[in-house]
């Protein structure tokens, strides 16, 4: 069951990480450049949210499970996620912060508790790197004013991370990513995500559909948001299980 409770928070980004370096930008500035800082600010996660509804399907060969999913995050960095079957019945609720993750196993009635470093020791994935799953570009402060030139409608942004390459394609009337490419250590895209249906909500451009494809394993996940709330002035609120088995993440 914890390969079912984690399963929608990193079968998206195992072995992403945050950008560190971003690619050279162009050394002429005309119209059609775009400052990287206009695309960080239709990030979702500039403001806190809440995805009232998202239909998940995951399907690695013969397998395929499906699930309805909601997502509160509280900026900066605070997130609930619920995790539902079709029928309603809730199977896991899982909170994160920069100190804490905790698990509600709602089938096997166990309670997970750890650090946010066993996302990052167990599957190369820091917390802060979730939002890329909703199509947010993840940077820093030092490269978010760069400018990239734009050929033919889109832009590429190309950033290295503890010997991995991870390749955004950005649409440049959109002012968000359409394509994320995670390589390897070896040569060939080891992780894609594909974001369409792109919707206003907000201050921002949301995709309604996310296809997340990983090569090594050929495991494919659908992700369709049908409904957000943003920005969002709710609060979180997680109760661990009552007597629950209590099990260690490590």
């Amino acid at each position: 069951m914890r390969k079912i409770i984690l399963l929608c928070l990193i079968a998206g980004i195992t072995g992403c990480s945050g950008i560190r370096r971003i690619g050279k930008g162009g050394e002429e500035f005309k119209k059609d450049d775009i400052a990287l800082v206009d695309v960080i600010n239709q990030n979702l996660s500039k403001e806190s949210f809440y995805i009232q509804k998202a239909n998940i399907e995951y399907e690695n060969g013969n397998t395929t499970v499906s699930f309805i999913a909601t997502v509160k995050y509280v900026i900066p960095d605070e997130y609930l996620i619920s995790l539902r079957l079709k029928s309603g019945i809730e199977i896991a609720r899982i909170y994160m912060n920069p100190d804490t993750i905790m698990a509600n196993d709602r089938i096997n009635k166990r309670f997970y508790y750890g650090k946010p470093d066993f996302l990052s020791a167990r599957y190369g994935v820091p917390l802060e790197v979730l939002p890329v799953i909703f199509g947010d570009l993840i940077t820093t402060d030092e490269t978010k004013n760069l400018k990239f030139k734009c050929m033919e409608g889109k832009m590429l942004i190309d950033s290295y991370v503890k010997g991995l390459k991870i390749e955004y394609e950005v649409d440049c009337t959109k002012r968000k990513s359409i394509v994320l490419r995670q390589e390897g250590s070896y040569s060939g895209t080891s992780a894609e995500i594909t974001y369409n249906k792109f919707e206003k909500q907000g201050n921002t451009m949301i995709p309604g559909e996310i296809i997340i494809y990983h090569k090594e394993s050929g495991s494919n996940l659908k992700l369709r948001v049908e409904k957000v709330e943003t920005p969002w002035k709710g609060s979180i609120e997680f109760i661990p299980g009552i007597r629950y088995e209590k099990m260690e993440l490590r």
